[in-house]
C-alpha cells in the first residue's frame, strides 16, 4: 500500500515537472502578447518624395509589465518581401512622433506603412500596427501591381469616421476661407477627450484620407521565439554555431566591437548558443565586429546574425488600385506642391558626428606611445623591449603574449584585453605581425579592468593609421557586418508666415500629437490656409483606454 501511494505521488510529480515549463511559457507568450501598438499619419495619400507624419503609441494592457520596448521599427512594405523603405526610431515615454522621407523612385500603387517592436517579431504578424497609403509617383506610368488583391471601395472619404460618431467637438470660426487667411481652430476637451491615452490632430485635402482598409496577414506564429524586448535601446542578437557540426555553441564568450563609436560590449552565448547585445543608441549604418573566443582549436565558429527588420508575409494583399476624379484633381495639386517645394524649400544634410568626437568605452588611458616619437624599428615587439613601458612580452607554451605589468594580483592572474582599433583580438601573434608603420599609436591601461562579467588584466589597443586595422588578416572566428542602428527622426516645421514672392506649398496645413491625459478646457490653434485651393478636413484620431480608436472631424473650404 505504501508503495503505490509513493509511486502515485512520484508519477504526480513527474506529471507536474512536464507541465510546468509550459504553463510559464504560456505565460510568457501571453505578457509578450501584451505589447501593443496604434500608429497614425497625417492622411493616406501621398507624392512620392514626400514627407509622411506619423504617430505612434506604445503600451501594454498587462498592469505586470513595467517597461515596454525602446525601439519601433516603421517600414513601407509591399508584397514579395520588399520594403521601399525601413526605419529604427527610439521611443521615448511610450510614444513616438515625427517624419520621415518617402522614397523618391517608388511606384505608384498601394503600401502598408507598418510598425513593430523587436519583441513582438515573436508572434503573429496580425499583431503588428498597419496604415494603408496610396502613393502616387508623378515621374512613372508604372503602376504596382501585387500578386495578392482584395476588392475594397477605398476611393471616398466619406466613411472617414466609424460608425458610432464622437463627441469630440472640433470647430472652426469659418467653413470658407480665402488664400493664406488665417484660420481659429478650437477643440473641445470633452470627458471623452479626457480619456483618450493620446490622440493627433490634422488638417489635410479632404480627398487624401479614407478609412484605411486592412487585410490582416495571416496570423503566423514562429515555432521559435528568441527576439527580447528592447527595454534598454537598440540591440543586435544571432546565434553561434559549429560550421562543421552545425551544433550551437553554448556559454561561449563573444566581444562585440562598435568601431565608429570606439565601443566594445562583452557576453555570453546561452544554452542554445544564442546571444543578445544591447549598442549605444546610435545613428545610421555602422560597422559591427563580433569576436568569438574559441575554446577547441577545432571548432570554426559561425555566426547567425538576425535580420534587423521582420520578413514581409507571403499571404499578404492589397486592394485593386483605383482613383476617383476627386482623388486625381487632389493628387494633381498635390504634385504641384511637392515640385514647387523641392526647388523653394530644398532639404539640406545634416551631418553624422564623427567617430574623433567619440570618447573610447575606457575613458582615458594610463599610458599612450606614439610611434613617430620614436626611431623607426624593424617589429612591433621591438617597441615593448626597446621603451620602458608597463607590458612586456612573454612566452607561454611557444606562442607569445602580452602582459601588463602592475602591482595589483589581478594583473598576474587575467589575461589583458588585446584590441586593434576597438576590436578583441585573441591571438598576440596577429598583432606582433604587423608591420610598425601601420601602427598610429597604443593605448594602455595598467590595472584590472571590469567589463560586463569579465575581468581583464588591464587593456593594450593598437591605433592604425588609416582606421583599417593595419591590415591585420582576422581569423575565422571574426566577422564584420554592416549593420542599421537607429533612423534620425525629424520634426515637422509648420510654416507660419511665408513671404509673399514664396509659395505656401504644404499638402498638410497642421499636424500635431498629444500623449496623455489632456486637461486644458480647450485647447486653440491658428492655422494658414495656404495657396491651394481645396476642401480640406480636420481630423481627430485617438485611443481610449481600451486601445479602441476614436474619430472626429470637421470640414472647411479655402478658395
Amino acid at each position: 500500500m505504501k508503495k503505490t501511494f509513493l509511486k502515485y505521488i512520484f508519477l504526480l510529480i513527474l506529471i507536474f515537472v512536464s507541465i510546468y515549463p509550459k504553463l510559464i511559457a504560456q505565460n510568457t507568450l501571453k505578457k509578450i502578447n501584451s505589447e501593443k501598438i496604434n500608429l497614425f499619419t497625417d492622411r493616406n495619400l501621398y507624392i512620392s518624395g514626400e514627407d509622411l507624419n506619423f504617430s505612434a503609441i506604445i503600451y501594454s494592457n498587462d498592469s505586470d509589465i513595467i517597461q515596454t520596448s525602446k525601439v519601433i521599427y516603421v517600414d513601407i512594405i509591399t508584397d514579395g518581401d520588399k520594403k521601399i523603405s525601413q526605419n529604427k526610431f527610439l521611443i521615448s515615454d511610450g510614444q513616438i512622433n515625427g517624419t520621415f522621407s518617402i522614397p523618391k523612385n517608388c511606384i505608384t500603387g498601394y503600401y502598408y506603412l507598418r510598425a513593430y517592436t523587436k519583441i513582438m517579431r515573436n508572434y503573429s504578424h496580425a499583431k503588428f500596427a498597419y496604415v494603408l497609403l496610396k502613393i502616387i509617383n508623378p515621374n512613372k506610368r508604372k503602376v504596382l501591381h501585387p500578386k495578392n488583391i482584395f476588392e475594397a471601395q477605398l476611393d471616398s472619404s466619406s466613411h472617414i469616421l466609424s460608425e458610432k460618431e464622437s463627441k469630440i467637438s472640433i470647430i472652426t470660426n469659418k467653413k470658407v476661407y480665402n488664400l493664406r487667411d488665417t484660420i481659429h481652430l478650437t477643440i473641445q476637451n470633452t470627458p471623452e477627450l479626457q480619456k483618450l491615452k493620446g490622440f493627433t490632430i490634422s488638417v489635410v485635402p479632404k480627398f487624401s484620407l479614407n478609412e484605411s482598409i486592412v487585410k490582416i496577414p495571416s496570423h503566423f506564429i514562429p515555432s521559435k521565439k528568441y527576439f527580447k524586448p528592447e527595454t534598454s535601446g537598440i540591440s543586435i542578437s544571432g546565434q553561434l554555431i559549429d560550421k562543421k557540426t552545425k551544433l550551437p555553441l553554448v556559454y561561449n564568450s563573444l566581444y562585440v566591437s562598435q568601431v565608429d563609436d570606439k565601443n566594445m560590449i562583452t557576453g555570453q552565448t546561452d544554452s542554445i548558443g544564442r546571444f543578445n547585445f544591447y549598442l549605444r543608441n546610435q545613428y545610421g549604418k555602422k560597422k559591427i565586429v563580433f569576436t568569438a573566443e574559441v575554446k577547441n582549436i577545432e571548432t570554426e565558429p559561425v555566426f547567425l546574425i538576425d535580420n534587423g527588420f521582420e520578413k514581409v508575409p507571403k499571404d499578404i494583399s492589397f486592394p485593386v488600385f483605383k482613383m476617383s476624379q476627386q482623388e486625381r484633381e487632389t493628387a494633381y495639386k498635390m504634385a504641384l506642391n511637392k515640385q514647387l517645394k523641392d526647388i523653394y524649400y530644398p532639404k539640406t544634410s545634416n551631418k553624422e558626428d564623427t567617430i574623433n568626437s567619440q570618447p573610447a568605452f575606457y575613458a582615458s588611458p594610463s599610458h599612450i606611445v606614439y610611434f613617430k616619437d620614436y626611431i623607426s624599428l624593424n617589429a612591433i615587439s621591438e617597441y615593448f623591449t626597446e621603451i620602458e613601458l608597463p607590458v612586456k612580452i612573454i612566452k607561454n607554451n611557444k606562442k607569445r603574449e602580452f602582459r601588463v605589468r602592475g602591482t595589483q594580483s589581478e594583473l598576474f592572474i587575467y589575461k589583458p584585453l588585446l584590441m586593434i582599433d576597438w576590436v578583441v583580438v585573441k591571438n598576440a601573434e596577429d598583432i606582433l605581425a604587423l608591420s610598425p608603420q601601420s601602427i598610429s599609436s597604443v593605448e594602455i591601461i595598467n590595472s584590472p579592468y571590469l567589463r560586463g562579467d569579465f575581468i581583464f588584466g588591464g587593456i593594450i589597443n593598437f591605433i592604425s593609421k588609416n582606421n583599417d586595422f593595419g591590415g591585420i588578416e582576422f581569423r575565422s572566428s571574426t566577422i564584420a557586418i554592416e549593420y542599421d542602428l537607429l533612423s534620425k527622426l525629424e520634426q515637422q516645421s509648420l510654416i507660419k508666415s511665408v513671404s509673399k514672392r514664396n509659395p505656401d506649398v504644404r499638402n498638410t496645413l497642421f499636424w500635431k500629437s498629444f500623449i496623455g491625459n489632456h486637461k486644458q478646457k480647450t485647447t486653440k490653434f491658428d492655422i494658414i490656409a495656404g495657396d491651394t485651393p481645396e476642401n480640406y478636413l480636420i481630423i481627430l484620431k485617438g485611443i481610449d483606454k481600451n486601445g479602441n480608436e476614436i474619430k472626429s472631424k470637421a470640414e472647411f473650404e479655402v478658395k
